[in-house]
């Protein structure tokens, strides 16, 4: 039960910090993909 209580707090911890990590990753792709396109 406390191992679980952990887990959970750590999601709920990292959970906005691998949220803007996704949107960093996804507009940089996406404006590579963008500058390939374009050329």
């Amino acid at each position: 039960m406390k191992m679980f209580y952990h887990f959970n707090t750590d999601i709920i911890f990292f959970y906005p910090v691998l949220f803007v990590d996704f949107i960093l990753v996804d507009c940089f792709f996406v404006k590579n993909v963008g500058n390939i396109f374009k050329l």
